[in-house]
């Protein structure tokens, strides 16, 4: 019974451990993202019910990459862009995207509008004006696509948490 178990130990300790390379493959790519994609919101806003608030997103896109801007009509290219996937507490009155910059890439005959370095988005909502006061969470999606001169990776979304600390609206019942 006793050399079983030594043999059983020798089998499990002689060959090389299991590894799951897609597994370490996404590790990679998520570590490259977050790494090269950073996407940040205001914090805690204090808006009043039934006011119009601009909400600042900024992005800092790491060197040597770049987001396919907003307007990129390319084929094969997702362009960068907000969305409010719940809007029970507010309404979408406009979106501000920076102009990208036209550069040359690898496969494309026209210059491709991108984003790279420090930018900022700015997303207006029109909040309900019978919104009660109190906190509210919101999440915006941030959609973009990460590329460098030799390729793209998959498109990516990131939601980026919203809270808004909400007052109510002049002469409001409370």
């Amino acid at each position: 019974m006793a050399s079983c178990a030594v043999v059983a130990i020798m089998l499990c300790s002689c060959g090389p451990p299991y590894v799951d390379k897609e597994a370490q493959v996404e590790r990679r790519r998520k570590r490259i993202h977050n790494s090269a994609m950073v996407v940040r919101g205001p914090g805690t806003m204090r808006p009043t019910a039934g006011s119009t608030i601009p909400i600042p997103i900024d992005l800092a896109i790491g060197e040597g990459f770049y987001v396919p801007s907003h307007s990129a009509g390319q084929r094969s290219l997702m362009p960068a862009w907000l969305e409010l996937p719940d809007n029970r507490f507010a309404a979408v009155k406009g979106i501000i995207y920076p102009p990208g910059k036209l550069v040359r890439l690898p496969g494309y005959d026209e210059p491709v509008e991108v984003y790279d370095g420090d930018l900022r988005w700015t997303l207006t909502l029109k909040l309900h004006p019978s919104l009660q006061s109190g906190e509210r969470a919101m999440s915006v999606k941030v959609h973009y696509q990460l590329c460098t001169v030799r390729g793209c990776e998959m498109p990516e979304v990131r939601a980026l948490r919203l809270v808004l600390d909400v007052s109510p609206a002049p002469g409001a019942a409370q």
